[in-house]
């Protein structure tokens, strides 16, 4: 998926302003726009062995813990990390995470979110759900402020998955991974499921939640 613009979404939380991501390949390019003091978010995959491994590109600062998932009954293991930076003043115009451990098929896409301040915090993310149907589930996540901006990385395989209700979609990378937002507040953020079509196949959700700046 090339860089552009998302769908008008929620207000007073932090905005998705852009979205970029890759299919196939451990470098992606910037989202479109990017200026100084906005937050880049991350979502980093790629399909691995059981010791295989996701690392952020140089200079980001990962969201929590790496995930390795067995996504059987007949495929590889994926490792997720979620991860962030503040724009500097110049950016590169793509960036490149690290994978390990026999990786096959990376995937990523990067945010440009603006409203979550300089030194951004964050809920989450919440543990894997995995499975191997058309129904992908999602877990709840506890968030800690109102107006908070969740940020679910839905990764699959085939199918056309279709968007949940009371969110917007960011990005679909050729069926394979999708990510989407909503604005929630403080409490239990609801969790859901993605309904696909097609053949099944195996599908791995994580979700966090980006706190308004002050």
């Amino acid at each position: 998926m090339a860089a552009g613009a998302v769908a008008a979404g929620p207000t007073g939380a932090p905005i998705v302003q852009s979205v970029s991501g890759s299919t196939d390949s451990a470098t992606v390019a910037a989202p479109e726009g990017v200026t100084e003091g906005d937050l880049l978010l991350g979502c980093f995959i790629g399909y691995v062995s059981t010791t295989g491994t996701v690392s952020p590109p140089a200079g980001w600062t990962a969201i929590g813990s790496m995930v390795n998932t067995d996504l059987t009954p007949n495929d590889p293991n994926a490792a997720q990390v979620f991860a962030y930076k503040i724009a500097g003043a110049s950016e590169p115009a793509s960036y490149t995470f690290s994978i390990g451990g026999g990786a096959i098929y990376p995937c990523a896409n990067i945010l440009r979110i603006s409203g979550a301040g300089a030194s951004p915090t964050f809920d989450g993310p919440t543990a894997e759900t995995h499975g191997f149907d058309l129904s992908r589930e999602f877990g709840s996540l506890t968030v800690t402020e109102d107006l908070s901006l969740q940020i679910l990385h839905s990764i699959g395989y085939s199918g056309a998955p279709e968007t949940p209700a009371g969110w917007f979609e960011a990005a679909i990378n050729d069926g394979v991974t999708g990510v989407y937002y909503r604005e929630v507040d403080a409490g239990a953020a609801a969790d859901g499921v993605i309904v696909e079509t097609g053949a099944a196949h195996f599908w791995m959700n994580r979700s966090i939640a980006v706190h308004p700046g002050a």
